[in-house]
């Protein structure tokens, strides 16, 4: 396991975001989705509609909680109360970017594949181990929240 080292450009949502994820141990969706409201002015318990999305949905190894926790606060953000209210298309658009963005730079968007879960038990053990938690979680954690701010704000000046 490589430790992830990058670059953000939002360094007080980041800060904040590894201080939710490592400081405090909230899972990665409710870090990432509590980050990126603050962001934009919406610290408020609507993050809890992360919770279950940790681990992969629920533990599973599934779609990883930091992209999830990204895409509950871009709809909580941005999405519709009702169909009549506009389309959807640029939270799609947003959602498929943010994939390609994790399918990019860290491999996949996958929970299991990212934490070694999917190679099986003695290759996620090795994960814990290295303290996969803080060397390569936080730090996408961290990038999805850093990426979601940049294009909300750009989403947002469009729809303005």
């Amino acid at each position: 396991m490589k430790k992830i080292e990058m670059s953000y450009r939002h360094k007080a949502d980041t800060d904040y975001t590894r201080e939710k994820f490592a400081g405090e141990k909230l899972n990665c969706a409710e870090a990432s989705c509590k980050a990126v409201l603050r962001h934009f002015g919406q610290d408020t318990p609507l993050s809890r509609a992360a919770s279950a999305f940790g681990g992969g949905i629920g533990g599973q190894g599934l779609a990883c909680g930091a992209m999830t926790g990204c895409l509950i606060a871009a709809g909580l953000l941005l999405g519709r109360d009702e169909a009549k209210d506009g389309s959807t298309a640029a939270l799609y658009a947003f959602a498929q970017e943010l994939s390609d963005y994790m399918r990019q730079n860290f491999g996949s968007e996958k929970c299991g594949a990212i934490t070694c879960r999917d190679e099986g038990e003695a290759a996620a053990q090795a994960f814990k181990d290295a303290d996969g938690r803080n060397n390569v979680c936080a730090p996408i954690v961290m990038a999805c929240v850093d990426y979601t701010i940049d294009q909300l704000t750009a989403l947002r000046a469009k729809q303005a």
